[in-house]
């Protein structure tokens, strides 16, 4: 998990985390909290063993949900992979 926003650059031409660990964006989560949106990129390798999650810095007021969001993207791969 990559929590440090806008301090790595992911877009257009410059994909520093998709060069720096070998995996391409494939989509972004949004969890709606009290009138707040807080969002999630996950990024996979090709062979989709591999997850990248990016998010805002985890340094602050972050509501359960977001994290247990975060979690079950990371289950759910943990899974896939181990073949369950």
């Amino acid at each position: 998990i990559l929590g440090c926003n806008d301090y790595i650059i992911n877009f257009d031409d410059v994909r520093q985390i998709d060069d720096t660990f070998s995996v391409e964006y494939i989509d972004v989560k949004n969890v709606d909290y009290n009138g707040h949106q807080y969002r999630f990129w996950s990024h996979y390798s090709k062979d989709k063993k591999k997850l990248v999650i990016h998010t805002r810095q985890l340094s602050g007021a972050i509501p359960d949900i977001f994290l247990e969001s975060m979690a079950k993207v990371i289950k759910e791969h943990l899974e896939k992979v181990k073949g369950k």
